[in-house]
């Protein structure tokens, strides 16, 4: 077996070895601090050639600077503490580095072990591996994610003139978006694909990006051609002679943010359109009590222009008590604070006045909404409130008519009526031809008696008095009426027939004023020398099956109490049949055989009107006539 020879063993065999190798080898001693023994860094005592040639540095240069000098890298990666570690502890270390190289980014697998009072350190270029590994990454990133993300390449003329792009990546977003198959579109012209862009300006657009190398945002971009329809948010930049472009679809937001702006539009038209006065008010805390000091204005409509001579826009964004501070005082304020505290809507009426000049009375509604704000509906009433004042004043006028007339008008009257009895019970006989007249005398103070106590009637009844809730036996009453009608029932030997009829809620008296008006009428108003007949009937009748004709005043019900008065005499023309209710209207005339003031159905539908019910009449002239009466039940 060869020996070596001690020659062949030199300095410059190993550093032969060494430089044949292709792992990056150098070894370092430990540069320690002369006072305090502390190692503060390395020398390079020795390296092989494809170390210098992967860190481009001379031997000579890595003899005479400190490791740490010539690779300030391993300070900001923090491989210096583990190299001094090494040393410390003699356990060795294992890891990757990566910084700069000549060709770029290099990575390495660095292997670390104690060498006396110093380092061996390996250095295994992995750069090939870690980018692909990064590329691998990279390509699951995209064809992962939701963006949309192609690579175009400039395609050029002869003249070097840029006239197109050719798609040489595009991820499945993309393809997915663009309705394509990444096959489809890898190596396609982007004009053959979208060759509108040559004149809806995209084309421009990327022209201009590879120009200037200036990046380009397009958010909300509106993009209708082919498959492609919606809205984009989108980037183009500049990638050698091409264009990386990214762009995410958000039509499904647009859409609904469009969507959500028609309802917005459409609610505030709503509310616009509402003749009450709108806030969307939001509650104002004190920080340390958490107790509510004041609400801010988020939203009025136009209706506040009308209330308060207010614009929404003077209104909104403003807190309540900065715009209104005589909230405060007259509870409004307080109010609303129940509403939040307790969550229960609240409705009142007040008279507001402040200092800024705002007076009036407002009907306000207050309704909690979410966890700190509310809705308040107002309207301003004081125009109400003025001709209810007035109202009560004319109440108050017409009930000292009604005192007077009923003594200072007909005192005269029974006077009159009286002292020509007289007259033609003791001078009957000295009187001849003007016998005639006293009665003529006593017949005109009977009408005008008649007239007052049916204008006094009519008067109580529009006085504003409210009904009494007592239940009313409408047979009971309606017998009542009969014998008061008794003598005229028997002079036209009339034939009444009462069906069985049921309790109503209301004013007995007032109840009583309808049927003996309707009763009355139909015994007047009979055909000459034939007996009348009248019918009186009730049923319970459904809301869904009232007339359409029926107008009812106050809150509607399930059901009414239909009662109606049927006659068999000279009726009259239907034309007319709004215009009977009206006060003093007669269809007769005066010198005619029917004598009447004219306001027994006045009284009959004030009487209605104040059971929050309504009356229909219905007739032919000569086939008698229909007066159905709807009670709410």
């Amino acid at each position: 077996m060869l020996n070596p020879t001690q020659a062949d063993l030199s300095p410059a065999f190993y550093q032969s070895v060494l430089d044949y190798s292709l792992t990056r080898i150098y070894a370092a001693i430990a540069v320690r601090d002369p006072d305090t023994n502390e190692l503060v860094d390395f020398q390079v005592i020795l390296s092989n050639y494809a170390f210098r040639k992967a860190v481009a540095r001379t031997e000579a240069e890595l003899s005479t600077n400190s490791l740490r000098a010539l690779f300030p890298v391993l300070d900001r990666s923090g491989y210096f503490n583990e190299y001094r570690r090494v040393v410390e502890t003699g356990i060795s270390f294992t890891g990757e580095l990566d910084g700069a190289g000549p060709a770029g980014r290099d990575w390495y697998k660095i292997t670390v072990r104690k060498l006396n009072d110093g380092i061996v350190v390996n250095l295994i270029d992995i750069t090939d591996r870690k980018q692909q590994e990064q590329a691998n990454l990279l390509k699951t990133i995209a064809n992962e994610t939701q963006s949309a993300i192609a690579l175009l390449e400039a395609v050029r003329d002869e003249a070097g003139t840029f006239v197109d792009l050719r798609f040489a990546l595009a991820n499945p977003t993309c393809a997915q978006i663009l309705g394509r198959s990444q096959q489809e579109l890898i190596g396609a012209n982007y004009l053959s694909l979208f060759p509108e862009a040559q004149h809806d300006g995209m084309l421009d657009l990327y022209r201009n990006v590879l120009e200037t190398g200036e990046p380009l945002q397009l958010s909300e971009l509106e993009y209708r051609s082919g498959a492609v329809n919606g809205w984009f948010d989108t980037r183009i930049s500049r990638y050698g002679d091409g264009a990386i472009v990214t762009f995410n679809d958000i039509t499904a937001i647009k859409e609904n943010e469009l969507a959500l702006s028609r309802q917005s539009e459409q609610l505030r038209a709503t509310l616009d359109a509402s003749l009450s006065s709108i806030f969307y008010m939001t509650a104002i805390y004190e920080p340390q009590t958490a107790q509510i000091i004041d609400f801010r204005v988020e939203m009025a409509n136009k209706a506040t222009e009308r209330s308060i001579n207010m614009k929404p826009e003077e209104i909104e964004g403003h807190t309540l008590m900065t715009l209104f501070p005589g909230n405060a005082e007259n509870g409004f304020f307080d109010a609303y604070v129940r509403v939040m505290q307790t969550g229960q809507p609240e409705q009142m009426t007040q008279h507001y006045r402040d200092e800024l000049g705002l007076e009036g009375w407002f009907e306000v509604s207050a309704v909690k909404q979410g966890a700190d704000s509310m809705v308040v509906t107002f309207m301003n009433v004081t125009e109400s409130k003025q001709l209810e004042r007035q109202l009560r004043e004319s109440n108050a006028s017409l009930d000292q008519f009604a005192a007077v007339a009923s003594h200072d008008l007909q005192e005269p009257l029974r006077k009159i009526n009286s002292f020509s009895q007289v007259l033609r019970e003791q001078y009957a006989s000295r009187l001849g031809d003007g016998a005639e007249l006293l009665l003529r005398m006593q017949s005109a103070a009977n009408r005008m008696q008649t007239l007052i106590h049916d204008l006094l009637a009519y008067s109580r009844l529009s006085g504003g008095q409210s009904v009494p809730n007592q239940s009313v036996d409408l047979n009971r009453l309606i017998g009542d009426v009969l014998i008061d009608l008794e003598v005229a029932i028997q002079e036209k030997v009339a034939s009444i027939q009462v069906d069985k009829l049921p309790a109503l809620t209301g004013n007995a008296l007032q109840l009583r004023q309808i049927f003996q008006n309707l009763l009355s009428n139909a015994l007047k108003f009979s055909k000459p020398n034939l007996p009348p007949h009248v019918r009186v009937s009730g049923q319970e009748v459904k809301r869904t099956a009232l007339p359409a004709e029926l107008i009812l005043p106050g809150k509607p019900r399930l059901a009414y109490w239909q009662i109606t008065v049927a006659d068999a005499g000279i009726g009259f023309n239907e034309a007319y049949r709004e215009r009977i209710f009206g006060a003093f209207e007669r269809l007769h005339g005066r010198s005619s055989q029917y004598s009447g003031t004219g306001i027994g159905l006045a009284i009959v539908k004030k009487v209605m009107d104040n059971h929050g019910g309504a009356v229909l009449a219905h007739s032919r002239e000569g086939e008698g006539a229909t007066f159905t009466l709807y009670f709410p039940k």
